[in-house]
């Protein structure tokens, strides 16, 4: 299987089991006895959750990234080396 076509599959499985999952979870929360506004609401702060701690990480990288970079010189600026 090339690579292409395995990165294809996984992200469709990928989508798939979210997709699975946002329902089963819905109609476990209705089991639960929770009308439509309530499973909305706990579905919609998973999503919030989610999207915070994504756009955290994210910061968390781009703030890393920058540190490593400004360690780095261009070619031009580098010492000389003595062989």
């Amino acid at each position: 299987m090339s690579d292409r076509r395995l990165i294809l599959s996984s992200a469709g499985l990928r989508a798939t089991a979210t997709g699975v999952v946002g329902v089963l979870l819905g109609v476990h929360l209705a089991k639960l006895g929770l009308d439509a506004a309530q499973i909305g609401a706990v579905v919609g702060a998973g999503l919030a959750g989610a999207a915070i701690a994504g756009a955290g990480l994210k910061i968390l990288y781009d703030g890393l990234l920058f540190v490593a970079f400004r360690r780095v010189k261009p070619m031009d600026e580098k010492e000389p080396s003595h062989a």
